[in-house]
This record gives structure tokens, sequence and C-alpha cells, in this order.
């Protein structure tokens, strides 16, 4: 029968679809759930996308103070999207230091950001 999550032909049960949101992707996910989420080690949650985040824009040091805490002992998350955050110099250093101990993170997005050489020399 019709799958009620998707609408492919299989059945409910076979179907392998996970909404984006559910997987961590999409508008949903707030910085405080995707930092819980990381220090929780969540092993569904393996790529993190808080690009465009209006709240890290708006309190970007302590939220990135507090991303680079949960960051520094995840060991699942390989992807973070910070892109379009206004993160600046002096906020991007509370994740310069859980970068350095992190080995999971193989993808970094910081584009559209303003990090100048300072911040960019922080990272590394």
């Amino acid at each position: 029968g019709n799958c009620t999550r998707c609408s492919c032909q299989l059945t409910a049960a076979s179907c392998l679809y996970t909404p984006r949101r559910a997987m961590g992707f999409g508008k949903s996910l707030t910085a405080t759930e995707a930092i819980s989420r990381l220090k929780e080690n969540d092993p569904s949650f393996t790529k993190c996308d808080l690009g465009n985040n209006a709240v890290i824009q708006m309190k970007g040091i302590e939220l990135l103070s507090q991303l680079g805490a949960a960051l520094a002992s995840n060991s699942v998350c390989t992807e973070l999207n910070l892109a379009g955050c206004n993160i600046s110099d002096n906020e991007i250093e509370g994740l310069t230091q859980a970068l350095q101990v992190n080995s999971s993170l193989t993808s970094l997005s910081l584009e559209a950001n303003k990090i100048n050489n300072d911040g960019a020399i922080w990272m590394a």
C-alpha cells in the first residue's frame, strides 16, 4: 500500500524515509537543541545544520562557547554548518578550542560570516 510518510508505493513499515527535520536537517532545529544533541553524543546526529540561525546571530559568543564545549566531547558529528550566522572574530574563539580536540568533525562551513584574519588565525 501507499506509504503515509512519503507517498511511495511501499508499506509504511518498509519505507526507509526519514524526514529531514528528524535527522537534524531543516530550520526546525534550534541552537540549544543542537547543542544538547551534541552533548549527548546522539549517534543519529552526524550533521548539524545551524546555517543562517537567527539566535546565533544575536547570541553568538554565548552559544558558540556552548557549541564548542559540546563539540569538544562529541565523537559522532562529522558536519557542522554555521554559514550565514554573522559570526565575528571574537565569537569564533569559543569554537576554536573544541576543534583542536574534536576528531570526528570533517566538514565545517563558515562561509558568509564576518571572520577576518584574526579569526582565521585562531581557526588554523
